[in-house]
């Protein structure tokens, strides 16, 4: 969901790990050169899921951390995303989402708030959260190193970074 805290978890974690993290929204930003809000208003949702396909089919993400769009679900390419990561779901409650939101937590970014509404946005996705997530990390009321230790512990870490069964993570 927005404001469920990819971005600045996957650059903790990222850190952490001493591997490449890579923010899909970002990376977007800058080959497209317009923001996530201005690529959906002048290209469409539909054109900018094609573009996020198109990113995710075109780049091995096998040793990095990756930081997917919230809208990611609703794309061709969880199955892709399957077989080069491990997909961890920062669950974070309706409540908490909705008191981050408030405060203008990268509302900019959130078009399909106003499409499809709060309540509506976040139980479709939650509902696909869950069918996909590899590992789910309870998030409420944890801080970033909190949760980033959950996630080294669920998807495994050895010496030698990321257990080689697991080679990554995708939050």
């Amino acid at each position: 969901m927005p404001a469920s805290g990819k971005s600045t978890v996957g650059k903790q974690l990222a850190k952490t790990l001493d591997i490449p993290l890579i923010d899909i929204d970002s990376e977007m930003e800058h080959l497209e050169g317009m923001s996530m809000s201005e690529m959906i208003a002048t290209k469409g949702a539909e054109e900018t899921l094609a573009i996020e396909t198109s990113f995710i089919r075109n780049k091995d993400l096998h040793g990095m951390v990756v930081s997917t769009p919230g809208s990611i679900v609703y794309n061709d390419v969880l199955d892709v995303l399957r077989e080069q990561t491990c997909i961890v779901w920062l669950n974070v409650t309706k409540q908490m989402i909705a008191k981050r939101l408030d405060t203008g937590v990268n509302r900019r970014r959130i078009i399909a708030l106003e499409q499809k509404g709060f309540d509506t946005l976040f139980d479709e996705r939650t509902r696909l959260y869950k069918k996909w997530a590899t590992y789910t990390i309870n998030c409420d009321n944890k801080n970033v190193a909190t949760i980033v230790r959950e996630i080294i512990s669920k998807v495994g870490y050895n010496s030698k970074g990321i257990d080689s069964a697991r080679q990554r993570s995708m939050l």
